[in-house]
């Protein structure tokens, strides 16, 4: 996945590619969007691009191999001047975490 294929998605499919990447399955039997891992059998999807704490949980899935991918995707998203402009990527919101991790697992699956 690229950014700018990012930016074409609506919310609730940004919010889904997270959810999918961290383990969430869509419970088609529901009519509401209940998902559902293998640990829960049915839970509403984080809000992925607006809950910083939802994000943190999501990173925490990363191996310590992904985190310096993640990063530098961090740090296009955030655009700090300088990349030593640290606090910049350290306050980076829940929608740019959410981009930066979806083009993080996006290179280690392949590109999509």
């Amino acid at each position: 996945m690229t950014r700018e294929q990012w930016s074409k998605m609506t919310d609730e499919e940004k919010r889904s590619k997270v959810a999918e990447l961290c383990g969430f399955i869509v419970d088609h039997k529901r009519p509401d969007t209940i998902w559902k891992t293998y640990e829960t059998p049915g839970k509403l999807m984080p809000d992925y691009l607006n809950d910083l704490n939802a994000m943190h949980e999501a990173e925490k899935l990363m191996t310590i191999g992904q985190w310096m991918d993640y990063l530098v995707h961090l740090g296009a998203v955030a655009e700090p001047k300088i990349m030593e402009d640290w606090k910049v990527i350290a306050h980076a919101t829940a929608v740019q975490r959410a981009e930066a991790f979806v083009l993080t697992k996006a290179d280690i699956k392949g590109g999509d």
